[in-house]
């Protein structure tokens, strides 16, 4: 009964009339049904998390960000050179793909090898958390979840399908701090899944506003367990990936999964406010936009690896998925940009990018290091994996996009960089080449329909 639990009906209204669309053909009144009040308490409790860390964004310090002791240029050849010889390795070995299975689990054991080592000696990831996920579990499910998807939509596109992998890949570290195995269910299969089917159709410009509203109250209804004929195959696929998850998690048993479902499709729904380039923006809500999409959705991958959480595990978990969230959108700017789609990022981009990535790493910091969970030495292995992902990430968006930022900020970052900024350039671009090139190739040997493949 918040503005937020009435705020999809009134942006459904407002887009309406943009559109000189029957605001009564998208605000039809839902019926009220005994589970409503759990929605209601559990929607308080996303505002205070939203609460929580939009007060801990706007707090955190913006000054430039120092992830690390400075590396010598010196040190920096090194590192370069012997990243190359590490990328050729594991490009040789992707060429050298064995077209007997019986010998593709030790082929995907050496390339785990190379891999990992990569990551340590060139990335300088720590070694405790990469012991932890580069196992052959990960390596698994990985494989399962490739084969399962191209199962489900053999048509699934390679970017569609890494899309989904990322949040496969997220869920492994949930799993690793909530002390789970590393695996794979119909459940966690179906929500990855949901991102390229729902995150994708709601971010296609082709889309009419009207149709996407209208998959948008399809699609809640189904969540609350109504099953309602869908309006057409994508919704129909959609519906079997919810269904994946109900096989999973029985709704009377485990009301928190849904309720968590339920939040981030209102999330997403209103983010669609971020695709209207004529609206004038008001800067904190846009911050509550983004820290509910990107809380919600990690939260929802939480109770998806463990049914029921804990309210301090809960609340990390929010924190995490508005880190991830965030470098994201710093991840995505000039896309962002040329589709004229708002982020925290695209909308200052017309000036410096200096203090907001700066005011991410103190964030990201905050998040992984402040909460009262997982404090114990057990996790900081993970923690520490993540964190050193995410300077990494940050490193190699500022290198991208240089022009962004002022020059004493770059130089200032390029320090503690374990490459210099033309390397990680450059090296983007040739991989990104190097990798369609394998990919065609394997494809022409071993007549696989997708680099995936190799994984299945």
């Amino acid at each position: 009964m918040t503005e937020l639990y009435n705020c999809h009906v009134l942006q459904r209204t407002k887009v309406a009339a943009s559109r000189h669309l029957p605001a009564s053909v998208l605000s039809k009144p839902r019926p009220w049904d005994p589970s409503q009040d759990s929605w209601l308490l559990f929607q308080r409790r996303v505002e205070t998390y939203t609460a929580k860390y939009q007060a801990l964004w706007e707090t955190v310090a913006a000054k430039t960000p120092c992830p690390g002791p400075a590396i010598s240029p010196s040190d920096k050849v090194k590192r370069e050179a012997q990243a190359t010889r590490q990328m050729q390795e594991i490009k040789g070995r992707l060429q050298h793909y064995p077209p007997s299975p019986q010998k593709r689990e030790p082929w995907r054991d050496a390339l785990l090898d190379a891999a990992r080592a990569m990551a340590r000696t060139s990335l300088g990831l720590p070694d405790a958390g990469l012991e932890l996920f580069f196992t052959r579990a990960g390596v698994e499910a990985t494989r399962q979840f490739v084969c399962e998807a191209k199962a489900f939509d053999p048509n699934i596109d390679d970017a569609s399908l890494l899309q989904a992998l990322r949040n496969l890949w997220v869920i492994h570290c949930i799993q690793l701090l909530l002390e789970k195995e590393m695996s794979l269910s119909p459940a966690i299969l179906g929500y990855s899944l949901l991102y390229p089917w729902t995150d994708n159709y709601l971010d296609d410009t082709r889309v009419p506003g009207r149709s996407k509203l209208e998959f948008g109250d399809w699609l809640e209804e189904r969540l609350r367990g109504f099953l309602i004929t869908p309006r057409s195959s994508h919704a129909a696929q959609v519906g079997r990936l919810v269904s994946l998850i109900e096989t999973c998690f029985p709704r009377g048993d485990f009301e928190a999964v849904y309720l968590s479902l339920r939040a981030i499709h209102r999330a997403q729904m209103a983010s669609l406010e971020q695709q209207q380039p004529w609206r004038p923006l008001d800067p904190r809500e846009l911050l509550r936009t983004t820290i509910r999409k990107g809380g919600t959705s990690v939260l929802a991958d939480a109770y998806l690896v463990a049914g029921q959480l804990g309210e301090r595990e809960a609340d990390f978990m929010f924190g995490y998925g508005v880190l991830l969230q965030l470098m994201d959108d710093l991840q995505d700017v000039q896309n962002d940009l040329a589709n004229g789609h708002a982020t925290l990022f695209a909308w200052q981009a017309g000036a410096r990018l200096d203090a907001v990535t700066a005011k991410f790493w103190s964030f990201a910091q905050a998040v992984l290091w402040s909460s009262g969970c997982f404090q114990m030495p057990k996790f900081h292995p993970i923690k520490a994996l993540i964190e050193e992902s995410c300077k990494l990430l940050v490193l190699q968006a500022v290198a991208r996009n240089h022009g962004c930022y002022s020059s004493s900020f770059t130089t200032e970052l390029e320090t503690c960089s374990p490459f210099s900024f033309t390397f990680l350039r450059n090296q983007e671009t040739s991989f990104g080449q190097e990798c369609k090139k394998i990919a065609g190739l394997l494809k022409r040997r071993q007549r696989i329909d997708s680099a995936f493949d190799v994984l299945a």
